[in-house]
């Protein structure tokens, strides 16, 4: 069994805030189990410095994975199709699935969409 990776309280504000720096307002989020307190944390800080920013929450592109790195790459086809130009996943294997997704599908990370 995998554990999501440590990461210090205020990473989720920095990765958001780097997102919205370049231009996303549109960002999706592939979180972790509803019920494990990083992934409450880590959306409690994302979705925070979205209002702070004044962008608004969309909960439909907050989607909720499992930590593993299929679960990101499942996820981020979703959000794909909706049309976010970012995705903010919130362990370092579920990012690795998104970028498989984007590899697999000829979507280029850091010009075609952003991914932390």
């Amino acid at each position: 069994h995998s554990f999501p990776t440590r990461r210090s309280s205020d990473l989720e504000i920095d990765l958001t805030l780097r997102l919205l720096d370049y231009g996303n307002e549109k960002i999706g989020m592939i979180t972790g189990p509803t019920d494990s307190s990083h992934t409450v944390n880590r959306s409690r800080g994302h979705m925070k410095t979205l209002f702070d920013r004044k962008v608004p929450y969309n909960p439909s592109l907050t989607l909720v994975g499992d930590w593993e790195r299929d679960s990101g790459f499942l996820l981020s086809r979703e959000l794909i199709n909706q049309g976010v130009t970012a995705i903010f996943a919130q362990n370092v294997l579920m990012a690795l699935g998104v970028l498989d997704y984007c590899s697999l599908n000829g979507i280029t990370v850091g010009k075609d969409i952003q991914a932390v």
